[in-house]
């Protein structure tokens, strides 16, 4: 009786139309990177686990999963993905187009990808996603929009905003308002073709946002929820008391006077008198006009009448 827990060396080779397929990778299926490539004659050798499963795969051609079921040999033919490329549709203006039969350059965003994003505006969600797109945040304010350059920045006094372009129709809204689950797709036209419709508008580019609409197939129900948390990177600064903060400021006052000229009498003298009204407020009350003396110290008796630390106890 024949067992498959063992492990055997798995020869083959992987063609395509009768002609060896080198460069083709082969991997384990669950496995943490166990694999191999095919030589130049399409060949591979590969040990596994009698009940492993292997993942044919390349460029252009469609993936290939095949139990091992213990054998030793295992020869592969590949086919070829041609309708891939057609089918991938393109939002070009006052209609679609099939990626074959576009002769513009033009990048499509997956929509998934919009739809997971832990993002709180679509423009900062399409950095990344297409080639020559770039999208800046200038600030950590939320919901703000990230700013977006296709093809680099197109003026330096002009604006480098490209055009948005919602359902057909030229939006001048922010993105973030465009709820991320809404969208159905989104292309980025990026050269010249995109202004014979909309002309110099569409110097920087375009990108045309298509929402979903009703359909008559069965009805959908999509749930997603989400949380986060944000803490302090550093901790706060220390704080001063009312105290502490009005002799520091009295020394603050004190050595300005003394860069002035002014002997460390005078300008002790002066920093006491001076103190209040630099401040513009006395919390020790009328009782203690000058609450700090002139040894930079708070004077016998004076207090605040009011307490100041707001924080949380």
């Amino acid at each position: 009786m024949a067992t498959y827990a063992q492990d055997v060396t798995v020869k083959g080779k992987v063609t395509t139309q009768g002609e060896e397929m080198p460069g083709v990778t082969i991997v384990v299926k669950d496995s943490k990177g166990q694999g191999t490539i095919t030589s130049l004659d399409g060949n591979y050798s590969l040990k596994v686990s009698g009940k492993g499963t292997l993942i044919f795969s390349y460029i252009g051609y469609q993936t290939v999963e095949i139990p091992v079921g213990g054998r030793t040999t295992i020869n592969v033919e590949l086919k070829e993905t041609s309708t891939e490329v057609d089918e991938v549709i393109i939002t070009v203006p006052y209609g679609t187009a099939k990626k074959s039969t576009f002769t513009g350059s033009a990048g499509v965003v997956d929509r998934k990808l919009i739809a997971s994003s832990q993002v709180s505006s679509v423009s900062k969600a399409l950095q990344g996603s297409v080639a020559g797109l770039q999208s800046f945040s200038t600030s950590g304010q939320p919901g703000e929009d990230a700013a977006i350059y296709i093809r680099g920045i197109g003026s330096a006094n002009a604006s480098t905003t490209p055009l948005y372009v919602v359902d057909g129709v030229p939006y001048d809204g922010a993105l973030s308002s465009i709820s991320s689950q809404d969208i159905a797709s989104i292309t980025v036209l990026k050269d010249a073709a995109a202004a014979t419709l909309y002309g110099s508008r569409a110097a920087n580019g375009v990108i045309m946002i298509t929402t979903k609409q009703g359909s008559e197939s069965a009805p959908v129900i999509e749930l997603s929820a989400k949380y986060g948390f944000s803490s302090r990177a550093v901790n706060d600064y220390n704080q001063l008391s009312t105290n502490d903060y009005f002799m520091l400021q009295w020394e603050a006052i004190r050595n300005k006077h003394m860069d002035d000229g002014k002997t460390a009498e005078d300008a002790a003298q002066r920093a006491s008198s001076g103190l209040i009204s630099s401040i513009g407020i006395n919390p020790y009350g009328t009782k203690y006009g000058q609450p700090v003396g002139l040894d930079g110290k708070l004077v016998a008796g004076a207090t605040p009448l009011w307490n100041d630390n707001w924080k949380m106890p």
